[in-house]
């Protein structure tokens, strides 16, 4: 985490995704989190929880089906941290008033720090459509939401493990500049070939827009 946190900006933060493992004569699923936290140069603010529906089964254990996001600060005093744009418009009680005033924010809830978004699924009927051939391909709207919260239009956004391709076609959907890093070659190409696609798409989606105004 060194090179990172020397290359994140002041008011910049770090967003690590870890899972568990297993610690001989210890334990056999131990959350990494509680193994790595203090261990950089970053501020640890919190841990997400990401959990889904779909994943491993087990027998003589709880099937595993969340993994950890840990957000690291560079600067614990001022850092960017966006919520409108990120909160969730399922409120129970939208219509809520006290001393006649509106109760809750017209944008929706903050959405906690557990996020329920489906698994980039594989196999027959049950694919999701963003699959790619990366065994471990992080769904569009984690990264997105991530992004949203903790950058503005136009920051660059780094990521070391580019995989294929997520983050990069996030960040300039969403107006910003991505920095990916990834040193196995079929996996650069699966990145480059689906971010063209995306890239194509979206033009495609604007010039229909431009025939229809």
């Amino acid at each position: 985490m060194g090179i990172v946190h020397g290359l994140t900006q002041n008011e910049g933060s770090f967003w690590l995704n870890v899972g568990h493992l297993e610690v001989p004569e210890k334990g056999k699923c131990v959350p990494i989190p509680y193994l790595i936290w203090n261990k950089s140069e970053f501020y640890f603010l919190q841990e997400v929880v990401w959990t889904y529906g779909a994943g491993v089964n087990a027998k003589f254990r709880l099937s595993p089906r969340n993994e950890k996001w840990l957000l690291y600060l560079k600067n614990s005093d001022k850092y960017t941290f966006n919520l409108d744009p990120i909160r969730d418009p399922n409120v129970k009680y939208p219509n809520q008033m006290k001393n006649g005033i509106l109760k809750n924010n017209p944008l929706g809830k903050n959405p906690s720090d557990v996020w329920d978004i489906p698994k980039v699924t594989s196999g027959g009927s049950r694919s999701s459509k963003e699959r790619t051939a990366h065994p471990a391909q992080f769904p569009l709207k984690v990264i997105e939401r991530i992004i949203k919260a903790s950058s503005n239009n136009q920051d660059i956004v780094m990521d070391p493990f580019l995989g294929s391709g997520t983050t990069a076609i996030a960040s300039v959907a969403l107006g910003r500049v991505c920095l990916g890093f990834e040193i196995n070659e079929s996996y650069c190409e699966m990145a480059i070939d689906r971010f063209e696609k995306f890239l194509d798409y979206r033009e495609n989606k604007l010039n229909q827009t431009e025939l229809l105004s």
